[in-house]
């Protein structure tokens, strides 16, 4: 478990800018905790492209100057460390016009990724001025990007583009403070967009202020993806944006969609957004949502596929704290809820228009495998075919249990959340959203099997980006900021 130590003192006293920076500063820094690697190329902007790009210090001419040339340079199991400063590279490569950043040439290998990696301790920024995404990868495999703040950047971030005769796979996107992400009105903008796509991984990202047009809007995401696949989405941090995560569309092959675990999602519109409709052939298949804190965000999942041509199944949601909202699907089959806390707002739902009977081929009615083991707050409503024409309603967990099953619940006989409760979680302090587990939390022990519920099964799980937010005192928690 990381700490911050003297980042988190640094933080008491600071502005609400200064505590993103500090914060991913001092993120940065724990998140390097191997030397360096021997025989790596660097890049900096001191240096120059006719140089090696070896260190000096072992026997090289010294550092490249831009990010674009180890970029055409690097094969598999190679390295590049950027020093620190601001590189703004977004001029096509040589025999392309594409405006598309720096756009690594090569693919490695499994045995032998190739790296971009931020120096350690150094603050290396992208910023192209919104001439282009900072990052962009297309047809290309076995690539980390690590520890870079990206800002400025037009569309995204860090672009996984489709398109390329070779599919994008096993890319690893770890330890970027992404933000200041726009593009012209009716685009798709993303810190992270991740297009055709398989076998990869976001982690330890902070992803923040993406917008569309300079709005607040729905095709602004975190990560945004057309047709991924098997892509773990994990302890990242999204704010100041419409959509944390937010699927658009389903890989056209059968295979599994992906996994979004220990999340930390406040001040969205969407935390996560799952997308379908007539035009598109696959469907999502087997997403899984687990150990994630949502907070003041207005969905945790919206669910808008009820137009699939095949039907969307096996979404499992466990072990997820939210606060403020309730859980709904709309276009989903085969749906399991549980071992989740929710307060403030706690609830489920389905939604579905009448068309659904009239029109069998085209309109899917959402149903819930199972839904229980879950703690609610006192404010408890369930809601059965919103839009149906025929609503079921019932206001308390008890009227919920008894219900039975009902049309789009194919639970067993018992009912709904037999084994869920009404109660305080006891979080550790809810006014600084530590939401860990008190020791007499009735949380603890009311899970499948008898463990906990909600996000944090253990009070040293990290939720969000790896440095633990709180450790023997609460830090202050990162304030959204629009720069």
């Amino acid at each position: 478990m990381y700490k911050l130590g003297g980042c988190r003192e640094s933080c008491r006293e600071s502005s609400p800018l200064a505590l993103v920076l500090i914060f991913f500063v001092c993120f940065s820094y724990h998140t390097y905790a191997n030397a360096v690697v021997a025989g790596a190329y660097y890049v900096s902007g001191s240096g120059s492209d006719s140089n090696d790009g070896l260190s000096r210090n072992e026997g090289g001419d010294g550092p490249w100057r831009t990010i674009q040339h180890a970029a055409q340079t690097l094969t598999a199991g190679e390295t590049v460390y950027i020093r620190e400063g601001t590189y703004s590279e977004y001029a096509p490569i040589q025999g392309s016009s594409k405006v598309w950043g720096v756009r690594p040439k090569n693919s490695g290998t499994a045995n032998g990724y190739i790296s971009y990696i931020a120096y350690p301790g150094e603050r290396v920024i992208l910023d192209t001025n919104f001439q282009s995404a900072c990052f962009t990868l297309y047809g290309i495999k076995y690539v980390r990007i690590e520890g870079f703040e990206m800002r400025n950047c037009s569309g995204a971030g860090i672009w996984v583009r489709s398109g390329s005769s070779t599919e994008n796979s096993h890319i690893v996107l770890n330890a970027n403070h992404i933000h200041g992400i726009n593009d012209s009105a009716g685009r798709n903008v993303a810190g992270i967009r991740m297009d055709h796509v398989g076998y990869s991984t976001i982690s330890n990202n902070i992803i923040h202020n993406v917008r569309v047009g300079g709005e607040h809007n729905g095709n602004a995401a975190g990560v945004l993806s057309y047709r991924m696949h098997n892509v773990i989405i994990e302890n990242n941090e999204f704010f100041d944006i419409f959509s944390g995560i937010f699927h658009k569309a389903p890989a056209n092959e059968v295979r599994k969609s992906g996994i979004f675990r220990k999340n930390l999602f406040h001040d969205t519109s969407r935390a996560i957004y799952i997308n379908t409709n007539e035009t598109i052939s696959g469907y999502h298949n087997g997403t899984e949502v687990s150990h994630n804190v949502v907070y003041d965000s207005g969905r945790f999942i919206y669910d808008h596929t009820h137009q699939a041509k095949i039907q969307n199944t096996g979404l499992k949601v466990y072990n997820n704290t939210i606060i403020g909202t309730e859980f709904g699907i709309r276009g989903f089959d085969k749906v399991e809820f549980y071992n989740n806390i929710l307060v403030d707002g706690a609830g489920v739902s389905t939604t579905y228009q009448s068309h659904v009977f009239s029109s069998s081929n085209t309109r899917k009615a959402p149903s819930i495998l199972l839904s229980d083991y879950n703690l609610y707050s006192a404010d408890f409503v369930a809601r059965i075919g919103i839009y149906s024409g025929d609503e079921k309603k019932f206001s308390s967990l008890k009227s919920w249990q008894d219900s039975g099953a009902l049309f789009t619940i194919d639970v067993g006989a018992s009912g709904a959340d037999a084994h869920s409760i009404i109660a305080d979680p006891m979080f550790v302090n809810r006014s600084l959203r530590d939401y860990r587990l008190q020791k007499s939390s009735p949380a603890k022990t009311m899970g499948v099997g008898g463990g906990a519920v909600g996000a944090y099964v253990n009070n040293n799980d990290i939720i969000g980006p790896v440095i633990s937010r709180f450790t023997d005192t609460p830090s202050l928690p990162v304030s959204p900021v629009l720069f």
